[in-house]
């Protein structure tokens, strides 16, 4: 063999060494510093993870129109039967509801069209935000609703 094609060959060989040995260097089994970003999401429900449950929201996240009343709780209820109920305190909207992916998808839409005082801007808000297909997660009985947009947290209620 040349001393050339030996050179080459210890060259690769270290190059693979050194990059199996940084892969795992970073990984010293040591907890993450208070300072460091959390690396993993809240996971993603399943529709039997959300099954028989309520969530209300406390507070309207900041990106709600301000033609929105600021004193609205969305209420989101999930059956057995896969039928999701939202309301925000008069008029109730009601669909079919899938998760999958960790989106949820709401067809089959409808709703209770009762007059209340500005209430049916909130439901216009909420409707379109379940409509789009959001992103869910779920985590100690906190529901994230989130399309990019609107990122809406609802608490778990007693049923």
């Amino acid at each position: 063999m040349t001393m050339m094609k030996r050179t080459i060959r210890y060259v690769g060989c270290s190059i693979l060494l050194i990059g199996a040995t940084s892969a795992c260097a970073g990984d010293d089994g040591a907890e993450p510093s208070a300072t460091s970003e959390p690396t993993q999401q809240a996971p993603s429900p399943s529709l039997a993870d959300l099954s028989g449950r309520v969530f209300r929201s406390s507070d309207l996240p900041e990106s709600v129109p301000g033609s929105v009343p600021a004193d609205v709780v969305v209420t989101m209820r999930f059956d057995k039967r896969g039928i999701v109920v939202a309301d925000t305190g008069c008029n109730k909207l009601t669909g079919s509801a899938r998760v999958k992916g960790g989106q949820l998808s709401v067809s089959q839409f409808a709703g209770t069209e009762i007059a209340c005082d500005g209430s049916e801007l909130a439901e216009g808000w909420l409707s379109d935000l379940l409509l789009s297909e959001p992103d869910v997660a779920l985590s100690q009985g906190r529901l994230v609703v989130d399309n990019g947009e609107v990122k809406l947290t609802l608490d778990e209620q007693g049923s």
